[in-house]
């Protein structure tokens, strides 16, 4: 159980080493991402918060799938910056795709998730093969002479 006291201690800490700001150049932002794999397609998930399908480009060249485009800027005017971790500028991510894949990949983004749907290539997707019978009638070969 947090006590009062445990609690400020923490709180202390954390303000105190914000006062320490690092002066190491920000790492280029990186989003998270999903890769499912179904039968006919793959999904791919990228979290991008704040980003709108405006500020994005995505494209294909040869087995290269490259999404590229720009987290929303903040303004922040004559703030003493405490703490500075989301993304923020220009990223960029690539994907290889199987070969092959080309027609009818999309892209939607909602909520902050840009989806793209990535089909497989006809050879490279599963495909049933129904199974018939083998209960051919073999019959009398005199009856096939009737």
């Amino acid at each position: 159980m947090m006590t009062y006291r445990t609690a400020n201690t923490l709180l202390d800490r954390i303000f105190s080493d914000l006062n320490h700001t690092q002066t190491t150049p920000p790492h280029p932002p990186v989003s998270s991402v999903d890769l499912l794999e179904f039968d006919n397609r793959f999904t791919v998930r990228l979290a991008l918060p704040g980003v709108k399908a405006e500020d994005l480009e995505v494209s294909l060249e040869g087995r290269t799938l490259t999404v590229k485009g720009k987290f929303a800027e903040f303004d922040n005017a004559d703030a003493r910056v405490l703490v500075h971790s989301l993304n923020r500028g220009e990223f960029s991510r690539t994907l290889r795709v199987p070969a092959g894949v080309g027609e009818g990949v999309s892209a939607t983004i909602e909520h902050g998730i840009l989806t793209l749907e990535i089909p497989k290539p006809i050879a490279a997707q599963v495909r049933r093969i129904e199974v018939s019978s083998g209960s051919k009638s073999l019959g009398n070969p005199e009856s096939a002479q009737a």
